[in-house]
């Protein structure tokens, strides 16, 4: 995912009468700002909750992120094309979970695109475009076929040499709902965590949290309705923030597993999902599919999809039907 496109509002009116308060805690997480969000009676209480959410992130952190080489996701791509690697449980839920969300968007969402994504992260830094051969020799090795998840045994191999898993595109989510259990299992009933745009939310306190969205091709102006979000995620993606310029070409950081190229289309997508790592894939691959099949793959896993463009000077909107835009 991206940096936030998503902009966090609570709004409620009318007096209140218990004796709960609104507090909020901030860390960097994941290359983002983490914000947790919660009403409770008790400051300390509050204060441990968050903190040991945090804490829980760190560990899920060491378990997904291929930025650090002692991460359980780098030992299983040093293994690719040799052996099979013993995995945790959250490493096999999560990978369950990506390569049934490759199957259901068709491959619009594929976490072993590690090569890939290597190669699109070095030319950003570069400002060197990839060559077209380079980037044809690395497709091969992004099949979700050659993933090879053994529930009973524990374990998983990446077939051929070469490969690697990625979960950027849908790790935030998952961290950002076990972080929200985590305070939940604390016994309070009221919070939010905001992982950089993936949110998940309990009930809010009084009404639903109000989330507000980006207008397309801008940073910091938003629409003028919110969304109400009350037991459910979102996410979004875009290209505002990250993407990379060659010449006249530009190219967002999510990538085509059709093409292995970045995404050209410039499209806000907004997805409500029941927990947050549905919501993240989803954002992910409603970024790369057309504009009917993200519909379509929105309505059959559950979610509510919106989608935004600039055509020239005029917004084109699509959503799914019934998707909760509320007043302010």
């Amino acid at each position: 995912m991206c940096r936030p496109l998503l902009f966090l509002c609570l709004l409620f009116s009318g007096c209140i009468f218990s004796q709960a308060q609104k507090f909020t805690f901030d860390q960097p997480k994941m290359g983002t700002e983490c914000r947790i969000i919660l009403w409770h009676a008790d400051s300390l209480v509050a204060a441990a909750a968050a903190a040991e959410a945090y804490h829980y992130a760190d560990s899920l952190i060491r378990i997904f992120s291929n930025y650090l080489p002692d991460s359980e996701v780098s030992v299983i791509n040093r293994q690719a094309g040799m052996q099979v690697v013993q995995i945790s449980v959250h490493m096999q839920h999560l990978i369950s979970l990506s390569l049934r969300a490759c199957q259901l968007s068709g491959g619009a969402f594929n976490p072993a695109m590690g090569p890939l994504s290597d190669l699109w992260r070095k030319a950003r830094v570069t400002g060197q475009m990839p060559p077209a051969a380079t980037i044809e020799q690395q497709l091969p090795l992004c099949s979700c076929n050659d993933v090879l998840l053994d529930t009973v045994a524990h374990t998983v191999l990446l077939r051929l040499k070469g490969m690697s898993l990625d979960f950027g595109g849908i790790a935030k989510g998952y961290i950002a709902q076990q972080m929200l259990k985590v305070v939940q299992d604390r016994g309070i009933r009221h919070a939010l965590v905001d992982a950089g745009g993936d949110i998940c939310a309990s009930k809010g306190y009084e009404e639903a949290w109000r989330i507000a969205v980006n207008l397309p091709d801008q940073s910091d102006l938003t629409w003028e309705k919110s969304l109400p979000l009350s037991d459910q995620a979102v996410a979004t993606s875009g290209d505002i923030y990250q993407h990379v310029k060659f010449g006249d070409q530009k190219f967002s950081h999510i990538i085509d597993p059709r093409t292995g190229y970045g995404v050209h289309s410039s499209r806000n997508v907004t997805v409500i999902a029941h927990d947050g790592a549905t919501a993240d894939w989803l954002a992910t691959a409603c970024s790369v599919l057309s504009v009917r099949k993200a519909k379509k793959l929105a309505v059959s896993a559950g979610a509510h999809l919106l989608m935004t463009w600039m055509s020239g000077t005029k917004m084109e909107v699509v959503k799914t039907k019934h998707f909760p835009f509320g007043g302010k």
